[in-house]
């Protein structure tokens, strides 16, 4: 199967709408997209697994750091209450280790609570690049790691 996260770390794949972050030789962060919620990310591994049990210690140590630290940035760059934190590499094409990590606002509609979060994803009428792009460089600022702009 085709790995749809793969080719997007290689560049032959655009998944993201805004700038990502090449947070270390392990990870890049990036802004979901389509989604109808800004503060939607994605922690990508930069090398192919499938499972969490596959990461090797240093990518287990990195994500470790990681993860603490873009939900502290997700809330100062949102206000958010809670940051959801989700992994299932199951997506059709994208049989890839991946969190999707999202900022649950206060007055976060009933609908997309919890797991139904995921009915915010793969909508035809999403948030636009600008707020995505404007998440992206606030976590860039609070984590101290450069944003890239994606090469369309």
């Amino acid at each position: 199967m085709e790995c749809g996260s793969c080719r997007s770390l290689a560049g032959e794949l655009v998944l993201t709408s805004a700038p990502r972050i090449d947070l270390d030789q392990y990870w890049r962060v990036e802004h979901c997209h389509p989604v109808a919620v800004a503060g939607w990310l994605v922690l990508i591994l930069r090398r192919h697994a499938r499972a969490i049990h596959e990461l090797s210690d240093d990518e287990a140590a990195a994500l470790g750091k990681w993860l603490p630290a873009l939900s502290r940035a997700l809330h100062d760059a949102t206000g958010c209450e809670l940051e959801y934190v989700m992994q299932f590499a199951e997506g059709h094409g994208f049989p890839h280790v991946h969190f999707h990590l999202v900022a649950r606002s206060h007055d976060w509609p009933t609908d997309f609570k919890g797991p139904a979060v995921f009915a915010a994803f793969g909508v035809p009428d999403p948030i636009a690049p600008a707020a995505a792009t404007l998440i992206i460089e606030r976590v860039s600022r609070y984590i101290g790691v450069p944003a890239t702009p994606i090469a369309v």
